[in-house]
């Protein structure tokens, strides 16, 4: 945690309050992990409003009535902005993320993000597309992502759905819906918690892909071929496979 600030409220022994800073994830092997991250903390069992004055400034603590614990457990939130994921050099994620700490368990659920496969980095800086990353990407992603605490080097689960593009071919462009899925838990049905539900990946093996249904690739708007496709990632770079092409 760098560039942080914390507020906490000590009601006779009962703790409320917050954490925030930049964050990086350590000892997960290849998955890395950057964000602006927020951490909320509230053992009360009712809402909380309180503010303290810091050099000059107001900071409030805020917890509504659905923000707090039961007596044994409290109620934790990792509220993530901007937050940049590279899973090795195979898929790179992103987007404004919550995180779900259950015991043994990081539970991450996000909309609106972006999922990336290929020659990258997908975006530069300045938060903008890399007119040369080569590869697909999906935007307007709904993402569920599950992390085995418990395991050595926190085995992980991922899936996303959103809209295709293809990146840096002249005159091609794919358009459509694709899923993107990694998996190296071992187990293939992975329940990712909240609305993310239980998802089935297919496989029990190690995994990194995407898949759609009614795809469309365009070449120089003379041809158009629409099927099923899925994308595997391997030492050659991606593949296409197509059905009822």
């Amino acid at each position: 945690l760098n560039d942080g600030r914390a507020f906490f409220y000590d009601d006779n022994g009962v703790m409320s309050g917050y954490v925030t800073g930049d964050v990086s994830f350590v000892g997960i092997d290849g998955l890395t992990v950057s964000s602006r991250m927020t951490l909320r903390y509230n053992a009360a069992t009712s809402a909380v409003s309180e503010s303290a004055i810091v050099a000059g400034d107001t900071i409030e603590l805020e917890f509504s009535a659905d923000e707090v614990g039961d007596g044994t457990t409290p109620f934790i939130q990792f509220v993530a902005e901007d937050v940049a994921i590279d899973l090795g050099v195979v898929m790179a994620l992103g987007g404004d993320l919550t995180l779900t700490r259950a015991p043994g368990t990081f539970n991450v659920l996000a909309t609106d993000a972006y999922a990336f496969i290929g020659d990258g980095p997908y975006l530069r800086s300045d938060g903008s597309v890399n007119a040369e990353a080569g590869g697909v990407a999906i935007s307007n992603v709904d993402l569920a992502m599950f992390i085995d605490t418990d395991s050595e080097g926190g085995d992980y689960a991922v899936y996303a759905s959103g809209d295709a593009v293809l990146l840096g071919v002249d005159s091609v462009t794919l358009g459509g819906n694709l899923n993107a899925w990694a998996n190296t838990t071992g187990t293939q049905t992975i329940d990712f918690g909240g609305t993310g539900g239980e998802i089935d990946l297919g496989t029990t093996s190690d995994v990194y892909a995407f898949a759609g249904n009614d795809v469309v690739f365009s070449v120089s708007d003379f041809v158009s071929i629409s099927g099923s496709v899925s994308l595997q990632y391997g030492d050659d770079g991606v593949t296409a496979i197509g059905e009822d092409i």
